[in-house]
């Protein structure tokens, strides 16, 4: 007799629900009742699938199938990942708002900058009050200035 377990439709003895309410289509692995079957209700080795309800200790067709239950694990996977995927959007938002604010406030500390050089230029000594300021630019970081000659008092440059 070959060692190769095979697929196909077998009567089995079932215990009485233990695991809870069998029914068809459900996994079955071994009991700690020796040629028994329960419910499988974790990941498990299981020895196939019911073909008919049982809510006693009875014989019920199944068909017979040596595999691994893992659809606890599958939908413990699927709830994680989802979680995972909800917490990553939020972060994503967070990120999204903190690269505005840093946009914002770039903007804002750049206008500053502007303003704060406008102001030294103007309470410079005398000496450098000869001149108008006539425009500032900042690009890239770089101030521009452009000054104009201020005219004397009496016409005298």
């Amino acid at each position: 007799m070959s060692a190769t377990p095979s697929a196909g439709t077998h009567a089995v003895p079932m215990m009485e629900a233990i695991n809870g309410v069998i029914k068809r289509g459900g996994p079955l692995t071994s009991s700690s009742k020796p040629s028994y079957a329960m419910k499988a209700t974790q990941a498990c080795k299981i020895i196939g699938y019911a073909l008919e309800d049982a809510d006693h200790e009875g014989t019920i067709q199944v068909f017979a199938h040596l595999s691994e239950n893992t659809t606890p694990q599958v939908a413990a996977l699927t709830k994680q990942l989802d979680e995972t995927k909800a917490a990553n959007a939020n972060l994503e938002a967070r990120v999204n708002q903190l690269e505005q604010q840093n946009t914002d406030l770039a903007t804002r500390l750049s206008k500053l900058e502007q303003n704060a050089a406008a102001s030294r230029l103007s309470s410079q000594p005398e000496s450098f009050n000869m001149f108008n300021l006539s425009s500032l630019i900042v690009i890239g970081g770089v101030m521009i200035v452009q000054l104009q000659r201020r005219k004397r008092r009496g016409g005298q440059r």
